[in-house]
């Protein structure tokens, strides 16, 4: 399975969106959206308590631009404003969507880390979607004593310690992608997915528990961009999926 990052292609002509397809949308932040009232003012007051609490600017202006951006696109392809999508979760915290339209089978999921943003949109099919800056992780190694599988944990530890980061982020990033998707998080035993790993790049995961509840997930590493690892879990997709990166314009 390999990285599909090349694929990333300018807006769409419409925001049609069939049963039989995922459009994955990535953006880099754009500081010139923050001082936008409009598109400021499109996040619910829940979001702006959440967006107050961030006591760095920056990650309150990243929260703002990576919630409001989600907004934007989701509207535009709903025929409603932003300020109109109003959003429930499940017992685990994932998102849906509650009006407009709240029976129109959309699934989404955002995910952003830093400077980048991670869109999934489809209709009918459940989509999670994770990115991370790659980083140094302090506590790296007991995540992976306390989330990872042995099969990865030999892999994983076998590395230098740049290796390391690049590999843990997309053995990360996967799982975190998977978990989304089936609306569970962290509540499910990340353990019971294997990221199989050829030529030390993660790939695709396979599950250790033969009695597992989700044998027809599939997964997507990405390469948003340098320095980042993200993945897309996409469950029974009938086409691959299409990706668009949002720009200034």
């Amino acid at each position: 399975m390999t990285s599909l990052a090349e694929q990333w292609g300018s807006l769409p002509l419409d925001y049609e969106i069939d049963y039989n397809t995922v459009h994955v949308w990535c953006s880099r932040f754009q500081t010139s959206y923050i001082s936008q009232k409009k598109f400021v003012g499109s996040l619910s007051a829940e979001e702006m308590v959440r967006a107050r609490r961030f006591v760095r600017e920056s990650d309150r202006d990243r929260y703002i631009f990576a919630h409001a951006l989600f907004r934007s696109i989701l509207g535009t392809y709903l025929g409603c404003s932003p300020q109109e999508l109003v959003f429930g979760t499940n017992q685990y915290g994932k998102p849906f969507l509650v009006s407009p339209h709240g029976n129109n089978e959309i699934q989404f999921n955002l995910s952003h880390s830093r400077n980048m943003v991670l869109i999934a949109v489809a209709r009918q099919i459940a989509v999670g979607i994770d990115v991370e800056y790659i980083r140094r992780v302090s506590d790296a190694h007991e995540i992976v004593d306390r989330f990872f599988s042995t099969h990865e944990r030999r892999f994983l530890f076998s590395l230098s310690p740049t290796d390391f980061n690049e590999a843990f982020f997309a053995c990360w990033t996967l799982k975190e992608a998977f978990a989304k998707g089936i609306g569970k998080g962290l509540s499910y035993p990340l353990d019971k997915v294997r990221v199989m790993f050829s030529n030390g790049r993660a790939g695709e995961i396979v599950f250790c528990d033969p009695a597992s509840d989700f044998p027809s997930w599939r997964m997507y590493p990405l390469s948003p961009g340098p320095g980042y690892s993200g993945a897309l879990a996409v469950e029974t997709p009938g086409s691959e999926p299409v990706f668009f990166e949002y720009r200034e314009h």
